[in-house]
């Protein structure tokens, strides 16, 4: 795994918006989790665990309301569109948040 060096320059114009990755990389970033998993067993699975049942928990609640918003309604394109934007605005800042530590946390 190579590092990331310290100062990265800009991207090119047509680049701004494309990731170019190694298709290996998966394999990297596969080989650091299966790391993390035989240091930490009980962490990463409570972890795992955690994170899936709060992410079922809230696509099932937020889908029957808007169920039951479209119901009243009588469409679905209002409902969900409210749908997608709530849970947009929730999954967005966490997902910075999660960077953020990520960084923090981060092992030299």
């Amino acid at each position: 795994m190579t590092p990331i060096p310290a100062v990265v320059p800009p991207l090119q114009r047509e680049q701004t918006w494309k990731r170019n990755i190694a298709p290996a990389t998966a394999l990297d970033w596969l080989a650091a989790g299966w790391r993390d998993f035989t240091i930490y067993p009980a962490a990463s699975i409570s972890y795992g665990i955690l994170v899936f049942l709060v992410s079922v928990i809230t696509v099932v609640e937020l889908t029957k309301q808007t169920a039951i918003y479209a119901t009243n309604v009588g469409s679905w394109i209002v409902p969900g569109a409210l749908c997608a934007a709530v849970y947009l605005a929730m999954s967005l800042p966490l997902s910075r948040l999660a960077r953020r530590l990520e960084r923090r946390w981060r092992v030299p």
